[in-house]
Protein backbone atom coordinates (compact mmCIF):
# COMPACT_ATOMS: atom_id res chain seq x y z
CA UNK A 1 0.00 0.00 0.00
CA UNK A 2 3.02 2.58 0.81
CA UNK A 3 4.48 1.94 -2.61
CA UNK A 4 1.28 2.37 -4.36
CA UNK A 5 1.11 5.40 -2.52
CA UNK A 6 4.17 6.72 -3.11
CA UNK A 7 4.08 5.76 -6.89
CA UNK A 8 0.67 8.04 -7.09
CA UNK A 9 2.70 11.19 -4.84
CA UNK A 10 5.45 11.00 -7.35
CA UNK A 11 2.95 10.77 -10.39
CA UNK A 12 1.46 14.07 -9.12
CA UNK A 13 4.62 15.92 -8.15
CA UNK A 14 6.18 14.88 -11.49
CA UNK A 15 4.18 13.55 -14.02
CA UNK A 16 6.45 10.85 -14.25
CA UNK A 17 5.74 7.32 -14.15
CA UNK A 18 8.08 5.98 -11.33
CA UNK A 19 9.26 2.43 -12.08
CA UNK A 20 8.17 -0.01 -9.34
CA UNK A 21 10.71 -2.38 -8.03
CA UNK A 22 9.06 -5.38 -6.37
CA UNK A 23 11.43 -8.31 -5.18
CA UNK A 24 10.42 -11.50 -4.49
CA UNK A 25 6.83 -10.23 -3.30
CA UNK A 26 4.63 -13.34 -4.50
CA UNK A 27 6.67 -15.53 -2.94
CA UNK A 28 4.89 -13.48 0.59
CA UNK A 29 1.40 -14.16 -1.03
CA UNK A 30 -1.35 -16.44 -2.03
CA UNK A 31 -2.53 -17.15 -5.03
CA UNK A 32 -5.54 -14.93 -5.08
CA UNK A 33 -3.09 -12.09 -3.70
CA UNK A 34 -0.73 -12.11 -6.17
CA UNK A 35 -3.69 -11.93 -8.72
CA UNK A 36 -5.10 -8.66 -7.15
CA UNK A 37 -1.67 -7.42 -6.81
CA UNK A 38 -0.81 -8.20 -10.54
CA UNK A 39 -4.38 -6.27 -11.65
CA UNK A 40 -3.70 -3.30 -9.56
CA UNK A 41 0.19 -2.90 -10.90
CA UNK A 42 -1.98 -3.43 -14.67
CA UNK A 43 -4.55 -0.41 -13.79
CA UNK A 44 -1.35 2.00 -13.07
CA UNK A 45 1.25 4.00 -14.60
CA UNK A 46 5.10 3.32 -15.73
CA UNK A 47 6.47 -0.04 -15.29
CA UNK A 48 7.11 -2.68 -12.48
CA UNK A 49 9.95 -5.11 -11.89
CA UNK A 50 9.30 -8.08 -10.19
CA UNK A 51 11.88 -10.75 -9.55
CA UNK A 52 10.62 -14.26 -8.39
CA UNK A 53 12.49 -17.63 -6.94
CA UNK A 54 9.81 -19.73 -9.38
CA UNK A 55 8.03 -18.63 -12.59
CA UNK A 56 5.23 -20.33 -11.44
CA UNK A 57 4.54 -17.14 -8.76
CA UNK A 58 4.83 -14.47 -10.87
CA UNK A 59 1.16 -12.83 -12.76
CA UNK A 60 0.21 -15.02 -15.65
CA UNK A 61 -2.52 -13.79 -18.65
CA UNK A 62 -1.09 -10.30 -18.72
CA UNK A 63 1.58 -8.21 -21.02
CA UNK A 64 5.29 -8.72 -19.88
CA UNK A 65 8.65 -9.41 -20.29
CA UNK A 66 9.90 -12.45 -18.43
CA UNK A 67 14.11 -12.70 -18.43
CA UNK A 68 14.86 -16.08 -16.82
CA UNK A 69 18.51 -16.29 -15.27
CA UNK A 70 20.20 -19.69 -15.16
CA UNK A 71 23.93 -20.51 -14.35
CA UNK A 72 24.80 -16.68 -14.82
CA UNK A 73 22.86 -16.51 -18.54
CA UNK A 74 20.10 -14.37 -19.09
CA UNK A 75 16.97 -15.21 -21.82
CA UNK A 76 14.27 -13.28 -22.64
CA UNK A 77 10.98 -13.85 -23.65
CA UNK A 78 7.80 -12.08 -24.09
CA UNK A 79 4.35 -13.13 -23.66
CA UNK A 80 0.53 -12.33 -24.15
CA UNK A 81 1.19 -10.07 -27.32
CA UNK A 82 3.44 -7.67 -25.37
CA UNK A 83 4.93 -4.71 -27.13
CA UNK A 84 8.07 -2.82 -27.00
CA UNK A 85 7.40 -1.23 -23.56
CA UNK A 86 5.94 -4.11 -21.48
CA UNK A 87 3.64 -3.00 -17.95
CA UNK A 88 6.05 -5.71 -16.37
CA UNK A 89 9.19 -6.99 -16.76
CA UNK A 90 9.39 -10.14 -14.36
CA UNK A 91 12.75 -12.49 -13.66
CA UNK A 92 13.09 -15.96 -12.34
CA UNK A 93 16.03 -17.44 -10.89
Amino acid sequence: ALLFAERRALLEARRTPPLMLLDDVMSELDPERRDLLASRLAEGDGQTLITATEAAQLPVGRERVEIAVRRGAAESRATAGVDTSPAVTAFAA
